[in-house]
């Protein structure tokens, strides 16, 4: 007799994350089966770690995956099925300039101060503009930038929302799976 495999979700999880991405239950079902295409047999079961993202070819135009991706993985290292969907829906074309924008600041704000300092600047535009730019070519940029904001030293959300352009954010968070509509 033929064992049927777990399914990587239940029904319910499959129904909240529709809720709360821009998928259908069927594009959900379509993005777990990609899913399971680039999990790593582990002992606890088949993963994708923040690594596997650099698999799929959809997301090799995104700069922003890797750091995406540690921030998405647990303590494990895991990409859990769930969390995978979420990252997708973040990067879909369906999601909009400002919800990007949103999820780009708060990958920055390293510190949870609603702010973005020195250090995390720095590190957004490196992880941006690497290997275009040197370091001291990205240090001057970041220098100039915090020299004109209202607030010595970082930049405020309202502050990002001017300095960052909509096409820039659109051009660097978007990706979609082939397959998806």
């Amino acid at each position: 007799m033929f064992r049927r495999k777990k399914a990587l979700l239940s029904d319910e999880q499959i129904r909240q994350l529709e809720s709360q991405t821009v998928f259908s239950s069927q594009e959900i079902k379509k993005i777990l089966q990609r899913y399971s295409m680039y999990a790593e047999e582990r002992p606890d079961g088949n993963y994708m770690t923040a690594a596997s993202l650099s698999q799929i070819p959809e997301l090799l135009g995104v700069p922003l995956i890797p750091r995406m991706g540690s921030m998405t993985v647990d303590q494990r290292g895991v990409l859990a099925p769930d969390a995978f969907v979420e990252l997708l829906s973040m990067i879909s074309p369906r999601t909009s300039v400002d919800q990007k924008r949103r999820i780009l600041f708060a990958m920055f704000d390293m510190h949870n101060e609603n702010n973005i300092k020195h250090d995390e600047l720095f590190r957004m535009y490196k992880t941006i503009f690497n290997p275009t730019l040197e370091d001291d070519q990205i240090l001057k940029i970041v220098s100039q930038i915090l020299e004109g904001t209202q607030t010595p030293g970082y930049i405020t959300y309202d502050e990002f929302s001017l300095l960052v352009p909509d096409y820039e954010i659109h051009e660097r968070l978007t990706a979609q799976l082939q397959g998806l509509s």
